[in-house]
């Protein structure tokens, strides 16, 4: 490069690092500059990079000119090699460049952010509640399946036998135990409850003994189940069902739910952005229309191919040859038109943004827990307006 070709690059350079966002430095020897606006693109463009000598002193212009420097030897050096100035950020490196932005204060709206956080919170505990629904039900299911358990009659003290009892047993699991005597309805109630302060989540059980009707009610945010007193043994074994089940799998699975769903505003426009675009793409290129219902935890999207497929076109002509030759076996065909509803985390498609292009290629069932796919009969308000007939 002549010394005047090098001064006009480096004059270039200069002008665009103005609009930048962010400078990723591979020490003084490389340079990548990337923008980001959502009306553009959606994930972030490399605007400019550079392999100068005096690279050090472009840096020291973006930063007299507020644009953060960031040190990212192995990011910078594989966006350089990779990528050319106008070109969006690849799905492999989109995890690694948001997490970059998440970083900027820049793009720290205050508010804004609080927002976020607040509504994510909403999403995340409403998803971890409904967990709850469906663990208590499997163990509601399979307690009273059990019906040797529900033979034993109880003749005691209820209200000392669940007194002790209860307070054993939240001692032992490491739960809040209060309890308060009712003089009005006398009824004695019982909570055993933990909580989970970071998403102000709360998990109880309550046990209601009322002397006045002579019965047990245990319960929790999503059922009720009422108890004679002879069935004292039965009500108490349950609750003790209920409490191992949080023990061994709500607890854990409401972990995982709060790992799974920690995402930062920035993270989430980017993931958010590219599955909008790849899901699009994939319509244009494998004719799968779409439709999307979007929260702070996951994306769910709803695909329909727009084409018979293949499947069903060797059904139609297997009962239109049934129907020529009168066979004796019928085949069985599909009623009506079919859909594929797919759910996945916005933490897990960073992850593996490139799996997921892969799979709405040809979607088909999946049963990972953060990222899983079924299909189910056709229902045309889950997709776009221009999709709808």
């Amino acid at each position: 490069m002549t010394k005047n070709k090098m001064w006009r690059s480096l004059n270039h350079v200069i002008g665009v690092i103005s609009k930048c966002d962010v400078i990723l430095r591979c020490k003084d020897e490389l340079f990548v500059g990337l923008y980001y606006d959502t009306d553009v693109a959606d994930s972030p463009v490399v605007v400019c990079k550079g392999a100068w000598d005096f690279n050090y002193y472009l840096t020291k212009v973006a930063e007299l000119n507020g644009i953060p420097c960031v040190d990212n030897q192995p990011l910078t050096r594989m966006l350089y090699e990779e990528l050319k100035e106008g070109d969006v950020i690849s799905p492999k490196y989109i995890k690694s460049v948001a997490v970059v932005y998440s970083n900027l204060e820049t793009f720290k709206d205050k508010k804004e952010e609080s927002e976020f956080y607040a509504q994510l919170n909403n999403d995340a505990v409403a998803k971890i509640y409904n967990l709850e629904k469906t663990v208590y039900r499997q163990v509601e299911r399979k307690y009273f399946k059990n019906q040797k358990v529900c033979e034993s009659l109880y003749e005691g003290d209820v209200v000392r036998y669940f007194t002790e009892e209860l307070r054993i047993l939240a001692e032992d699991n490491e739960l809040n135990f209060r309890t308060f005597h009712n003089a009005a309805y006398k009824t004695d109630e019982f909570y055993l409850e933990t909580y989970f302060e970071k998403y102000d989540l709360d998990f109880w059980q309550l046990v209601f003994v009322s002397e006045k009707d002579k019965k047990i009610y245990v319960g929790s945010k999503t059922f009720f189940h009422l108890f004679d007193f002879s069935e004292a043994d039965v009500a108490l074994g349950f609750v003790k069902a209920l409490v191992e089940a949080w023990k061994s799998v709500l607890w854990r699975d409401a972990q995982k739910f709060i790992e799974e769903f920690d995402i930062n505003p920035r993270l989430f426009d980017i993931a958010q952005n590219s599955i909008t675009t790849m899901v699009e793409m994939n319509y244009n290129q494998n004719g799968y229309e779409y439709g999307f219902d979007f929260d702070k935890t996951c994306a769910m999207i709803y695909l329909k191919k727009k084409e018979i497929s293949v499947e069903d076109k060797a059904t139609i002509l297997a009962l239109a040859f049934q129907l020529i030759t009168k066979g004796n076996a019928p085949v069985k065909a599909r009623k009506g038109p079919r859909m594929f509803e797919v759910l996945i985390t916005y933490n897990e498609f960073l992850r593996h943004p490139d799996v997921f292009k892969d799979f709405i290629k040809e979607p088909k069932k999946l049963t990972k827990w953060n990222f899983w796919c079924k299909e189910m009969k056709y229902k045309q308000e889950k997709f776009e307006k221009k999709f709808q007939r």
